[in-house]
């Protein structure tokens, strides 16, 4: 994804965002993204406007940044501020304008002033809010690199005006990264993490149109894009299983195919992506990246089919294979 193709703004506050704050037990909650970049976007300088860059020294990034303000209308709100015509108060004299006018005698000039009529402004100051950075590994020489992106803004939950602070972070965050979540306020990384793990949505088979609609849910995918997840999921019916799983995560949407409690055909829905067939303790593999799957010691508890040309065969070989 480059930057053109970002969601730069959201007209609402997500419902996912919504649900995962009301189970948050804390009253503070931050804005955040934690998403993952390939080494060949980072290297076209898909975050050069935040200071971020991959050298052959590794990823070079500041620790917090003032996004800057051509990022977007929230951007530079956050950055110069903006004014609001109040309309409520009606017209309203809002200064005047002064001009030479000669002199009765035509002698000479004096000034004149008229008054300008308008609605008033109110000037609301920058909030200069940055960007906090962190990354899981800055080292040379990797294929991807997750990066953590924080609004050094806390709000509490419940307060007056907590949904509209949330809804302009959401945007500040989402017109500068192309993504955003909620979480509780102090957590280290590996709990940011965490809050983007997978949870599950069981279905009984046969229900492709609800899949299609959980998948898509606030999204407005292409015709191929709902063609071919269709596709996957007719694949998933035709392996008999016992339940369509599926799961939402921050950044991305998955389905699988629950054949039996252990043994389960795991999708992301994404073009280019590997699809998991997990043997055992599906719902914790599932919460892991891709990394720490196939970097792990779980590797015995799953097979990892790349979508090549034969992938429905091989998933179709192997649970032939797990049945017996």
């Amino acid at each position: 994804m480059n930057k053109s193709q970002w969601k730069k703004n959201v007209r609402e506050i997500p419902q996912r965002v919504l649900d995962k704050i009301d189970k948050i037990d804390s009253s503070d909650i931050i804005v955040f993204a934690s998403k993952e970049f390939t080494a060949e976007s980072l290297k076209e300088n898909i975050l050069s406007h935040l200071n971020i860059k991959l050298t052959d020294k590794g990823l070079d990034y500041p620790n917090e940044i003032l996004p800057p303000v051509n990022q977007g209308i929230f951007s530079r709100k956050n950055a110069d501020g903006y004014e609001i015509k109040r309309k409520d108060l009606g017209i309203q004299t809002v200064g005047y304008v002064t001009t030479e006018a000669p002199n009765w005698r035509g002698y000479g000039t004096h000034d004149v002033s008229r008054p300008v009529k308008g609605y008033p402004r109110d000037y609301i100051s920058p909030t200069n809010y940055t960007i906090k950075i962190e990354a899981l590994s800055d080292k040379p020489n990797q294929s991807k690199y997750m990066i953590k992106f924080e609004i050094n803004n806390v709000l509490k939950k419940g307060s007056a005006n907590f949904e509209d602070d949330l809804f302009y972070c959401i945007n500040l965050l989402q017109e500068n990264v192309g993504a955003c979540d909620a979480a509780k306020a102090g957590m280290v990384f590996s709990e940011y993490i965490e809050t983007i793990h997978l949870s599950w949505e069981i279905l009984p088979p046969g229900q492709i149109d609800k899949a299609i609609t959980l998948i898509f849910k606030g999204k407005k995918p292409s015709q191929k894009r709902i063609d071919d997840t269709t596709d996957r999921l007719k694949f998933f019916q035709s392996l008999r299983p016992k339940n369509i799983v599926i799961g939402t995560s921050g950044f991305a949407r998955y389905a699988g195919a629950l054949i039996k409690n252990d043994l389960i055909v795991f999708d992301n829905m994404s073009y280019g992506n590997a699809v998991y067939v997990m043997f055992k303790n599906w719902e914790d593999l599932s919460k892991k990246s891709k990394t720490e799957l196939l970097n792990g010691r779980c590797y015995e508890d799953f097979e990892r089919i790349p979508h090549n040309s034969d992938w429905k065969v091989k998933i179709q070989n192997i649970i032939k294979e797990k049945k017996k």
